[in-house]
């Protein structure tokens, strides 16, 4: 059974304000036994849907035993397509209210990441090259990485990405910790 937005709105409801979908009543066609029916509904009909938290972070849910990510699910449900990329705005990725939730291409995406956890200077795309005795900035764009320069001190090579960022549109939140 293809997934789509009349299909997910037939089966969930959805709290655009706190992101939460919820499974609704199932008509017995969705079934093959009245007794499948009736358990189904009396266990999952009102509860909580799509709350499995992934260790990616992402929640989780399934419908007809295919598994999908929440955000998606939602996408589809708010604007009848379903997403190859969806940003969360704000970098929480438990977060789907509507508001939080963008659209995308990869690249764009790529422009909202969180700083990495091994990054060692704090600042994503910044680095100390111990042989040079500089920092070192770079931007990676459209999966290639551009390197920015070479610098004396972590303020300038901050200022150097800070610069590229904006001048290739990076979301602002893009290298929160």
């Amino acid at each position: 059974m293809a997934l789509t937005q009349s299909l997910v709105r037939e089966l969930l409801t959805y709290n655009p304000l706190t992101g939460e979908l919820f499974w609704k009543h199932r008509s017995q066609d969705h079934f093959k036994t009245l007794r499948g029916f009736k358990m189904w509904n009396g266990k999952y009909e009102g509860k909580l849907a799509f709350n499995t938290l992934r260790p990616d972070g992402y929640l989780s849910g399934g419908i007809f035993n295919r598994t999908y990510l929440t955000h998606r699910i939602v996408w589809l449900y708010m604007f009848g397509v379903f997403p190859v990329h969806v940003d969360h705005i704000n970098g929480v990725k438990i977060d789907n209210s509507i508001l939080n939730l963008r659209n995308v291409t990869h690249t764009d995406n790529m422009k909202n990441r969180k700083t990495p956890i091994n990054n060692k200077s704090g600042h994503i795309g910044i680095s100390y090259i111990v042989r040079a005795k500089k920092w070192s900035a770079q931007i990676r764009l459209q999966g290639v990485s551009k390197h920015l320069g070479y610098f004396e001190t972590l303020k300038e090579a901050v200022t150097a990405r800070a610069l590229a960022e904006h001048i290739n549109n990076f979301h602002p939140n893009h290298g929160r910790g």
